[in-house]
């Protein structure tokens, strides 16, 4: 998939130049104000994701510590490149994490080649790490946007951890800006995430798997066989990813849908019955 950026604002600037009055000092500091409060705004629709570990020392959150990781990260098919993938996994997950150290650096591209490695672990830790650098200033959000085209395939691929991670991603660029929305809106971001949710939530498939997942808990306390427990157990661990993966669908077609995105880009993707659906789910709260 070919990745489409959107036509600069600037030349629109330029015109506009040409026949409006020039705003004065007061409307300029009137309209920065305003997009101070929308950046900040839209900064609490972003989520990082953590991760939770036994290790009592807090990681090393150092420049040198980063580069060495992403010197690592380049040396693909190497055991060095996992250690760097797993280290700069572990820093991106805190609040103080140096994101703008690691795309200074060349994370990124990195990240985008780990990818399109065959090794499902290996691409989960790299989505994740472009998760949280898109977690960051819209200037480090953007920098994540070359991947989108991967983001994509994860969605609409067979595999469901990565789908969610690709959801949650995208979920965080399109909780940026308008700007950045309208570039996923014109990449094709909308389609796959509702079909991704309609697997899972489409039709009768919530009432089917709400009776599963009853009977499952059912028989895990009426006293049945060893071999019923783990089969009752692993209905539930399905149930549960299930359910993560809608919301986090759901939750990433929220962001995409706010600001100006136009209501007919989920109309023309059948999105609006099923998010209608959804109001009703057991779980809708």
């Amino acid at each position: 998939m070919d990745f489409l950026p959107i036509e600069s604002k600037e030349d629109e600037k330029r015109v506009s130049k040409k026949t409006m009055a020039p705003p004065s000092s007061a409307a300029r500091r009137g309209r920065r104000a305003q997009e101070v409060r929308k950046e900040k705004r839209n900064m609490t629709l972003k989520r990082r994701r953590t991760v939770v570990t036994t290790e009592t020392a807090a990681p090393n959150h150092s420049n040198e510590t980063v580069s060495e990781a992403i010197t690592k990260l380049k040396m693909l098919g190497t055991e060095s490149c996992l250690e760097g993938l797993r280290i700069l996994r572990n820093v991106l997950c805190h609040e103080d994490a140096p994101i703008q150290v690691a795309i200074n650096g060349g994370c990124v591209p990195s990240l985008i080649n780990l990818m399109r490695v065959p090794n499902i672990p290996v691409q989960a830790d790299a989505v994740w790490c472009l998760t949280n650098i898109a977690s960051g200033s819209h200037d480090q959000t953007k920098s994540v946007l070359e991947a989108v085209p991967e983001l994509l395939s994860f969605i609409g691929g067979e595999e469901a951890s990565l789908s969610e991670q690709a959801c949650w991603t995208l979920g965080n660029i399109a909780g940026d800006s308008d700007e950045l929305r309208s570039i996923l809106v014109k990449n094709g971001a909308v389609l796959p995430i509702v079909k991704l949710l309609s697997q899972e939530v489409g039709g009768d498939q919530w009432r089917s798997k709400h009776e599963e997942w009853e009977r499952a808990h059912l028989s895990q306390y009426s006293g049945g066989s060893e071999l019923e427990r783990r089969q009752a157990e692993a209905v539930l661990e399905a149930a549960d990813l299930s359910l993560l993966r809608a919301q986090t669908a759901a939750w990433a077609l929220s962001n995409l849908a706010r600001g100006s995105t136009p209501a007919s880009v989920f109309l023309e993707t059948g999105a609006i019955p099923l998010l209608v659906s959804l109001i009703a789910h057991p779980h809708a709260g």
